[in-house]
């Protein structure tokens, strides 16, 4: 059985360690230790004992441990007790999640949050936020358990759209998977032109992703006095893909999109900006512009597609309501969590 420093483990259950202390740090990790049952000294030995494997070094990501032996051992095909196996190259990996305890310890039933992020990190970082500020919580352990996998480097979502770029599906599906084996229950993808490509990575995962234009498309219809258009400031990806158009367009809305010049000079130029690194009050005025020029032709709202726009773009910057998709699809996921128990 596995040992965390002083604490031993609590429970076994379907191949998971549940601690009684839900401190793990690298620090007292380095204190795990794993017994043998089929190395154990035969029963009436004078020195009968479980023999411990000393540890060389640890790895902790996530809820994954990984621990390797200090020495290399002729038993690599001996069955560890469980949950800990040894695998090939002489290492162990073992799974720990924190036991439900008294005194605001994480909850093992609250479902977890994976969020698919860095696209861009800004947005990113700006949906937690929302996630944060939409959660009903008097104290740090009432908010949700997060799991964010920010990778800047998926490829560029628009420029696969247009210009027959590189294909970001493969990280999608890469980091949707990673966050499922970490222990996310639900997925949220912060983007909204990855969702052109959300189809490939849903079917490769087994827990849902709560897709954001759907949500959106909901909020809108449900808005009082009811909306029949609504202006979209978005990449150029999204705009082409037409991914907003599909699902209002059931609810008999009308999408208007920005004309050809404001799409680039005032709207994409802006949302590069902001993945450049330069502040929301930067391109504030551009965006303003651009969403004026949609009211000016009918636009009873205006849906920040884009989740740079919302970073450049407030709700008191324009007359009509603001509809921010990174906002309504936080509180979606809040309902879900606290839904879910």
């Amino acid at each position: 059985m596995g040992h965390l420093g002083s604490h031993s483990v609590d429970e076994v259950e379907d191949g998971w360690l549940w601690f009684a202390s839900h401190s793990i740090s690298v620090s007292n990790i380095l204190d795990i230790s794993v017994k043998s049952p089929e190395l154990d000294t035969p029963s009436g030995s004078n020195n009968a004992r479980t023999p411990l494997y000393p540890i060389r070094s640890v790895q902790y990501i996530g809820r994954r441990i990984e621990i390797l032996p200090r020495y290399e051992t002729t038993h690599m095909n001996t069955q560890i007790e469980r949950p800990a196996i040894f695998s090939s190259g002489a290492s162990i990996h073992t799974l720990s999640k924190a036991r439900a305890l008294p005194g605001g310890s994480p909850d093992r039933k609250r479902s977890v949050v994976g969020i698919l992020g860095g696209m861009g990190p800004a947005a990113t970082a700006d949906f937690y936020l929302k996630l944060v500020q939409a959660t009903p919580a008097s104290s740090d352990q009432e908010h949700l358990q997060v799991l964010i996998w920010s990778d800047p480097t998926i490829p560029d979502r628009t420029d696969a759209l247009l210009t027959h770029g590189a294909d970001p599906t493969p990280a999608l599906i890469a980091g949707a998977q990673l966050l499922q084996q970490s222990g996310a229950a639900m997925l949220a993808v912060p983007c909204n032109t990855a969702h052109a490509f959300l189809a490939a990575v849903q079917a490769a995962v087994d827990i849902p992703i709560v897709h954001m234009i759907e949500e959106t498309a909901n909020h809108v219809q449900l808005l009082t006095p009811h909306v029949h258009r609504v202006g979209l400031l978005s990449t150029t990806g999204t705009q082409k893909a037409g991914l907003y158009q599909a699902w209002l367009d059931k609810k008999g809305i009308e999408v208007l999109s920005p004309d050809a010049e404001s799409q680039e000079h005032l709207v994409m130029a802006s949302i590069r900006d902001i993945k450049a690194g330069k502040s929301g009050t930067a391109v504030r005025p551009q965006f303003i512009t651009a969403a004026r020029k949609l009211i000016d032709v009918g636009a009873q709202a205006i849906i920040a597609g884009c989740t740079e726009v919302p970073v450049g773009l407030a709700a008191g910057d324009i007359e009509v309501p603001l509809i921010d998709p990174a906002r309504i699809l936080a509180e979606s996921l809040v309902q879900r969590v606290l839904a879910s128990g």
